[in-house]
């Protein structure tokens, strides 16, 4: 920034201002939502309480370990509606029998199960390359592992005019992205209602036009799954001995 400032001081001052380059434009772009979304619905970081409890959360809020078989954990943060993205880097698994599957999941989504055991989640896991859904494994990307960073992606087009994807089935759903209430309160109650909400979502039509798409360190691996299931998806990740 100094150096910055001494050429910019060498051209006059009274010259022109530099023009800032596409990276540097989207780099100021960037760092201004995430200004935003931090002072209005807080940062994003894993959930203390939408996880597994055998899953143990670090002082980071972003580092997550088990030692068990698969469990999930999601973020605070969700989204249906708009095109959005995050990043995990594999660490040193616990075991060396552990692995990792990550993606997108609704918050009815069984966290005592991987990412992708159900119609609730989608996955792609480390040592296969293979993608996950309701428990059925489809050949996909390159194996990951330690060091890697997995990129996921997931676009959801708007619907019914842009309005709540699911009606009155999920009342915490008012924006394209929130953050849930952690409350044993509303878990409470969210879990008398358990039972009606996966009814009513075992009838929910596909999201036309969305898609989940992955990355490993920056390369694309294509479009994993299409037309998923409407709902509001948060980031997931699951543990097996990692």
């Amino acid at each position: 920034a100094e150096d910055d400032e001494n050429e910019r001081k060498k051209g006059g001052g009274g010259g022109k201002k530099r023009k800032r380059t596409a990276a540097q434009r989207t780099s100021k772009v960037l760092e201004k939502d995430s200004d935003i979304l931090k002072h209005t619905i807080g940062p994003v970081s894993v959930s203390n309480y939408y996880k597994a409890p055998q899953l143990t959360l670090l002082p980071d809020d972003m580092t997550v370990v088990g030692e068990q078989g698969y469990r999930m954990a999601q973020a605070t943060h969700g989204a249906n509606e708009g095109t959005w993205y995050y990043e995990i880097t594999i660490g040193e698994p616990l075991q060396a029998d552990g692995h990792v599957r990550l993606g997108w999941a609704t918050e009815m989504a069984e966290l005592q199960a991987p990412v992708g055991y159900d119609r609730y989640s989608y996955s792609y896991k480390d040592s296969t390359g293979q993608i996950f859904h309701q428990s059925r494994g489809m050949n996909y990307g390159r194996p990951f592992g330690v060091g890697d960073v997995i990129g996921c992606l997931i676009h959801l087009p708007p619907v019914d005019g842009g309005g709540n994807s699911h009606g009155n089935n999920m009342p915490l759903n008012q924006a394209s992205m929130e953050m849930r209430e952690e409350s044993v309160k509303e878990k409470e109650k969210e879990k008398e209602s358990a039972k009606a909400i996966r009814k009513s979502m075992q009838k929910l039509p596909p999201h036309r036009g969305s898609f989940i798409m992955f990355f490993v360190n920056g390369v694309g691996q294509g479009k994993a799954f299409e037309d998923i299931w409407r709902g509001c998806y948060y980031p997931a990740c699951s543990f097996f001995h990692g």
